[in-house]
């Protein structure tokens, strides 16, 4: 049986190297906004399982979901990657 492969393959390299948490938080340190950097704990990253249905019995989906530590308690980081394969029109 061949083993399918996906499509899109640097969008599944991605996914895989941010589901590491010392490379989640390089990444994190430096693309969130520091107000919303400010109020995490980077330290306590934890990976979550990417879907899940809200009380609302609406259904999310991310590639990479990670739990932390926050000034105000728990919170979660939603991580989804749009890879560009060619630069935006200046």
């Amino acid at each position: 049986m061949k083993k399918s492969t996906t499509s899109t393959p640097h969008d599944a390299v991605f996914k895989t190297f941010l589901r590491h948490p010392e490379t989640a938080r390089d990444i994190m340190e430096i693309h969130l906004p520091v107000s919303l950097r400010q109020r995490c704990d980077l330290r306590t990253l934890k990976l979550e399982p990417g879907s899940f249905i809200e009380k609302n019995l609406r259904a999310y989906y991310s590639d990479v979901l990670w739990s932390l530590k926050t000034r105000e308690g728990d919170g979660y980081l939603y991580v989804v990657i749009e890879h560009q394969s060619t630069p935006d029109a200046g």
